[in-house]
């Protein structure tokens, strides 16, 4: 079970050949999972500690990260935390922290104006106008 054999075949035939798990610092795939979940939790919960509170009402409780500008959007916020420190900062350069409210009020806003400006241009190239 020398290593040529899998060469070519991740990720088709065979994607883990059985000795990659032995390399892993966690054997049990479920308490590598778990400290992963931890270590993005924590590097969230710091950033949300130095950013917060929220950005609009000032509230301390159910804190989020939002983007700035859901345009601009490049990847689920979710996927920020296991970045590595220059991308991550890159990334939250442009997010702000916001409480569950405010955070529902900003995207329900968003997509309001996001459904004007869409009428707004189909009307214009509609035939007739």
């Amino acid at each position: 079970m020398g290593f040529r054999r899998y060469v070519g075949t991740w990720g088709r035939l065979n994607p883990t050949p059985p000795w990659y798990h032995r390399l892993m610092p966690y054997k049990n795939l479920d308490t590598k999972r778990q400290y992963q979940l931890e270590w993005m939790w924590r590097r969230r919960s710091a950033w949300i500690l130095a950013n917060g509170p929220c950005r609009w009402c000032g509230s301390v409780s159910n804190l989020q990260v939002s983007w700035r500008n859901p345009a601009n959007k490049t990847v689920k916020v979710s996927g920020i935390w296991s970045r590595s420190d220059a991308k991550r900062a890159e990334l939250l350069a442009n997010c702000e922290v916001l409480c569950e409210k405010c955070h529902k009020r900003k995207i329900a806003i968003w997509h309001a104006v996001k459904a004007a400006l869409n009428r707004k241009q189909d009307d214009e190239e509609a035939p007739g106008h």
